[in-house]
């Protein structure tokens, strides 16, 4: 699953994979911005059916 997690990352933000793993930050590390985190959030969700709660 964290391949897979990895992949949609990459995919979604264009970093090269090489460059996701488990202790590069989404914002500082890889420049994901807020839309790009909604499509990785959508993506993990539709793919690999993770969950993500909404804080109210």
């Amino acid at each position: 699953m964290e391949n897979e997690i990895k992949q949609i990352i990459s995919d979604v933000s264009k970093v090269a994979i090489t460059n996701v793993h488990e202790d590069a930050e989404l914002g500082n590390d890889l420049a994901i911005d807020s839309l790009d985190l909604l499509d990785v959030v959508t993506e993990l969700e539709k793919n690999i059916k993770l969950i993500f709660l909404q804080k109210t």
